[in-house]
């Protein structure tokens, strides 16, 4: 498998992730609602298995950003224009980031001993 391939398929994968984190962890907190709950919760303390969440959530975000550089490098393959291949790549980049950082409060009081 090519590496940009390889990117490309990472690029699944996040759906995948996300959804197993949104579904998965909201099975683990009984009384959980989809409905009256925001989904940013199952991550929170107050979550009986924040870890879970988090940390899929972490590997979709690392997923996409890796997937970014993917889609950048298949679009100008294909013959796309460099600006808006890279605009493309970089827009995947960012919004996998954003899902990183959306955990990072969570990861560095892991890291910290939960001085954070």
């Amino acid at each position: 498998m090519s590496p940009e391939r390889a990117l490309l398929v990472l690029g699944v994968t996040v759906p995948i992730l996300y959804y197993a984190a949104l579904i998965g962890t909201s099975l683990l907190w009984p009384g959980y609602s989809h409905v009256r709950q925001y989904a940013s919760e199952l991550g929170s303390a107050a979550s009986p298995h924040p870890e879970a969440f988090n940390v899929l959530i972490i590997a979709a975000g690392g997923a996409a950003v890796l997937a970014g550089v993917g889609f950048f490098l298949a679009l100008k393959r294909i013959g796309g224009r460099a600006l808006p291949a890279l605009l493309a790549g970089v827009a995947i980049v960012l919004w996998g980031v954003s899902f990183v950082m959306g955990c990072s409060t969570w990861a560095a009081s892991i890291w910290s001993g939960g001085r954070t």
